[in-house]
């Protein structure tokens, strides 16, 4: 009788338990330089993006300047010098004269009604405060840059007030400051009547406050013989923010500046 030897089959071998743990802390380490890799790259694009916004609202302001012979005031009660006039980080609902600064550039109303869009701030045609007496646009305001809580932005909770402009980070705290007195410089001489420190803003969600210690550093840093920027309007914003209340300080390296 004839025995048919079988083929051996290859012994398999099992990954052992320090392999496997090796496999894993490698990946860890790996995941640990990606990720906040990635959220760099996010946030850097956002500054940009943020940044690209303000150089095209100052380039408005230019223009207005060089059309009328002034730099349009944003002023209004409560909101001195913020893009929002008085409307807070977290606010729902914006007053009448927080839509001025978007009124006042673009040249069209900003208030949603049924069927279009109507003026609310003093540009509307009645006001003797108007000041963008052509209705030209300066700035044509991108959809993307407007709080909607009907479209792109309704299913987020930290963005309620429909139609305030927001930055790339979402941030509906921000600051614009002009060369009222005229000198080539931005500095604590050309803030607004009874306003003597630079606004504070907060960053999206509560995540931080940019004190105004923090922003009047800056800008006496940028030309320490002046006190001041090199600059006939400047913007800034909280950027991502640092922290998870208000009472957190932002640093000035997290913030978006203009400049």
């Amino acid at each position: 009788m004839t025995t048919v030897s079988q083929p051996s089959r290859p012994l398999l071998r099992a990954f052992t338990l320090i392999e496997l743990l090796t496999v894993i802390a490698i990946i860890g380490i790996l995941a640990a330089i990606t990720i906040p890799t990635v959220s760099g790259v996010r946030n850097s694009a956002k500054k940009t993006k943020t940044r690209i916004q303000f150089t095209q609202w100052s380039a408005g302001i230019r223009t207005f300047k060089q059309v009328y012979g002034f730099y349009p005031r944003f002023e209004v009660t409560g909101g001195k010098h913020k893009v929002n006039g008085s409307l807070a980080y977290n606010g729902a609902t914006l007053a009448d004269e927080d839509y001025r600064f978007r009124e006042l550039l673009s040249g069209k109303g900003a208030k949603s009604i049924i069927g279009g869009f109507e003026f609310a701030s003093a540009e509307k045609d009645s006001s003797s405060a108007r000041q963008n007496l052509k209705r030209q646009t300066f700035v044509t305001f991108d959809i993307s840059e407007v709080v909607s809580t009907t479209g792109a932005d309704s299913g987020d909770p930290d963005l309620k007030a429909d139609g305030a402009l927001k930055d790339a980070f979402g941030n509906v705290d921000i600051v614009v400051l002009v060369d009222r007195n005229n000198d080539g410089f931005i500095n604590d001489n050309d803030l607004a009547t009874g306003v003597s420190l630079f606004p504070p803003v907060i960053a999206r969600g509560g995540n931080g406050t940019l004190t105004s210690a923090m922003v009047k550093a800056r800008i006496d840093a940028s030309d320490p013989k002046k006190n001041g920027v090199r600059s006939d309007v400047i913007f800034y914003s909280p950027g991502k923010g640092s922290g998870n209340s208000p009472a957190a300080e932002i640093s000035t390296t997290e913030a978006v500046w203009s400049w």
